[in-house]
């Protein structure tokens, strides 16, 4: 008796296999519990290294899985923080494009971790008057029905996602919602998500406080993301505006040539 170890098959035993985001490769669980390579049986080995000398020879799989794990992870997380009731998302086809300046604004913007990225899409009646109050009082809070916890507050005006990068191409599509004239941009950090997001203005309203609102993104057409009218009152806006003065952003709409414009799968390659 205990002359052998057992050896855990994939199959019999009901073992999974996972991503390790830590080890960058597939490992096995039984449970919660990881499942060490010695301990597998010679079957089960050889599906494990099959799979591992897969993720060497495809680059595109390996992103893929650490793509899926970051979104996992980042679930989770706003799940902890209480935030899961996320917005409205196009599920069309994606042939948008974007000026260099807004590629490289965006890119900067959804590679950042710990923030919340979202967009209020705006109607028929925006105009520079509403945008200047929204930079400068907050964004109002317009829900049709109570609520009491902040995400379900939020959500009920701003979209946010589980990958930052869905912005990029919600903000592409912004139109396809009610046919929106555009979407204030909205970046919340982790940590304040745990306090207190909004302020009640004069007139008791409840509004996103202005210090995340950075900027308003106008809707373009055939879905190209050109400009963004930056809010001065907001701290990012103000360090991207100074750290990147040769772009000029201004919110006045340019002149397009074909040097100009990259499709979204340029940025997405990068």
């Amino acid at each position: 008796m205990g002359l052998f170890k057992k050896k855990y098959d994939l199959e019999k035993d009901h073992l999974r296999i996972e991503f390790s985001l830590d080890d960058m490769e597939y490992i096995i669980f039984l449970g919660q519990n990881r499942i060490q390579y010695d301990d597998l049986s010679t079957k089960t080995k050889k599906i494990l290294d099959n799979k591992n000398n897969s993720l060497k020879t495809d680059s595109n799989l390996l992103n893929e899985e650490i793509n899926n794990s970051k979104k996992k992870l980042r679930f989770n997380k706003l799940k902890s923080l209480g935030y899961t009731n996320f917005g409205f998302e196009y599920l069309g086809p994606v042939e948008g494009t974007m000026s260099p300046k807004m590629a490289n604004f965006l890119g900067q913007l959804t590679n950042e971790e710990n923030v919340l990225i979202g967009i209020n899409r705006v109607g028929m009646n925006i105009n520079e008057e509403r945008i200047q109050d929204t930079f400068e009082n907050g964004l109002p809070i317009t829900g049709h029905y109570v609520v009491t916890t902040a995400s379900a507050q939020l959500s009920q005006n701003v979209g946010y996602y589980v990958d930052n990068k869905t912005i990029i191409k919600e903000l592409m599509y912004v139109d396809t919602y009610k046919n929106s004239k555009g979407a204030f941009l909205i970046r919340i950090p982790d940590n304040d998500l745990k306090g207190d997001i909004f302020i009640r203005d004069e007139n008791n309203s409840i509004r996103l406080k202005p210090e995340y609102i950075i900027g308003y993104v106008p809707a373009y057409p055939n879905h190209h993301i050109e400009d963004i009218i930056l809010n001065n009152n907001n701290d990012y806006a103000r360090s991207y505006q100074s750290n990147q003065s040769p772009y000029g952003f201004s919110g006045t709409p340019a002149n397009l040539s074909s040097s100009d414009v990259l499709p979204i799968n340029a940025f997405r390659n990068k």
